[in-house]
């Protein structure tokens, strides 16, 4: 049985932290950015497929998810959401994916 993992960003806030985490920097992204340019590439790791979100449902702008298989076999999934403001991706992405998801 294969095991999905799931990491969820939330727009300009989370890309701007997982920027920092990596790069050490904590710009702001341009807002007309397509969240597409934000999936990682990693090494040994396959994007097998990418899908828009339907990010209104949750107040975000636009998003995308991502499909990885890690270099184990492991499936992963991320997803970048695109929020209108750094406060609404502050106070909504917490509640977001808060069902249980890693």
């Amino acid at each position: 049985m294969k095991r999905r993992g799931f990491f969820a960003v939330g727009g300009s806030l989370a890309v701007g932290a997982l920027a920092g985490c990596s790069e050490g920097g904590t710009e702001t992204p341009d807002p007309d950015t397509d969240p597409t340019e934000f999936l990682p590439e990693l090494d040994g790791w396959t994007l097998d497929d990418t899908h828009r979100q339907n990010a209104g449902i949750v107040g975000a702008e636009a998003g995308i998810q991502g499909e990885y298989t890690d270099p184990d076999g492991e499936d992963y999934t991320v997803e970048i959401l695109r929020w209108s403001s750094r406060e609404d991706a502050e106070d909504r992405t917490p509640n977001v994916y808060d069902s249980g998801w890693a």
